[in-house]
């Protein structure tokens, strides 16, 4: 691994830190998995707390999504998307992801 790609991990883990120390604003509890929630659904029932928490392996579907787009990702977004999962990138919105993934234009 770069030294970039090392300076590029060590920022986004510190940011994945900041942002789980900082108050967040809950979501619906249907777009949180269980796994990112932190504590019970709050007054009414319906929405979260949560966390970024780390991937148990990097996300495959990044490489593969990566190389329909024309272009890199930037390094720092990529390093964020393939290590963490977030509310945006694993559940309910995961399936989202994955169909923007297939209809993704393939490279060259």
């Amino acid at each position: 691994m770069s030294k970039t790609q090392q300076r590029a991990d060590l920022a986004i883990d510190h940011f994945v830190e900041r942002v789980n120390q900082a108050p967040r604003e809950s979501l619906p509890a249907e777009e949180v998995p269980e796994f990112l929630r932190e504590g019970l659904p709050g007054p009414g029932g319906w929405e979260v707390s949560w966390f970024i928490r780390p991937a148990a392996a990097p996300c495959k579907w990044v490489d593969d999504f990566e190389a329909r787009l024309p272009g890199r990702l930037p390094r720092a977004y990529k390093s964020l998307v393939a290590r963490y999962l977030t509310p945006a990138f694993a559940g309910r919105a995961g399936e989202v992801v994955r169909e923007h993934r297939d209809r993704a234009p393939r490279g060259p």
